[in-house]
């Protein structure tokens, strides 16, 4: 955050995607990891981050169509700024059509978007985003993110995705030992039992 904070206070994130801005822009469907809350000021890198909701915008200004929120550090500022964030993507899927899946307010939401279904060129696809943890343990009550441990949750997601006609689920899990550069066994049979189901 620091690297494009300007002295008025604002923040200028258009060098961040400057090199493959064309790109996203031209894919069918683009998707990303949206590793922060935006739970509003003081905004803070590492350990517990809070990013500017601008940063939201230029993302999908970019040609990101799809923010995953499953990540271990959606609650880095409690439920309440899991809301926020979820607040500002629900303003944005009106203002830029954006799409969002992993977390959900309600179970009203969460129905509509676990699995989060689409039409991309004529197939169906669904989309699962789930979490290995969340920075502080996991949390009750809402808003509610999909854990990979939670088995299933992630079955009946895709059981409910083959039922509404898809032509294929594409699991987007959140894992992985930091600063490893190779998957561990833990992800190695996570990743069969994903195949399997």
């Amino acid at each position: 955050i620091s690297t494009a904070a300007r002295d008025d206070g604002t923040y200028d994130f258009s060098s961040y995607f400057r090199y493959i801005e064309d790109r996203l822009k031209e894919a069918d469907i683009a998707v990303a990891n949206m590793e922060f809350s935006l739970g509003g000021e003081p905004y803070a890198g590492y350990p517990a981050f809070s990013a500017p909701d601008t940063i939201a915008g230029y993302v999908a200004d970019c040609g990101i169509d799809i923010f995953l929120l499953a990540n271990n550090h959606i609650y880095d500022r409690g439920l309440g700024g899991a809301q926020r964030t979820l607040d500002v993507y629900g303003r944005m899927k009106e203002g830029h059509g954006i799409r969002y899946t992993g977390l959900a307010a309600d179970q009203e939401e969460r129905d509509e978007i676990h699995p989060l279904m689409m039409v991309v060129r004529g197939f169906r696809l669904a989309l699962v985003n789930m979490t290995y943890a969340t920075n502080g343990g996991e949390r009750t009550g809402w808003p509610k993110v999909n854990y990979l441990d939670d088995r299933e949750d992630i079955r009946k997601a895709i059981e409910k995705a083959e039922g509404l006609g898809s032509d294929i689920v594409i699991a987007l899990p959140h894992w992985g030992n930091e600063y490893e550069p190779t998957h561990s066994e833990r992800q190695k049979e996570q990743a069969g039992w994903l195949t399997e189901n």
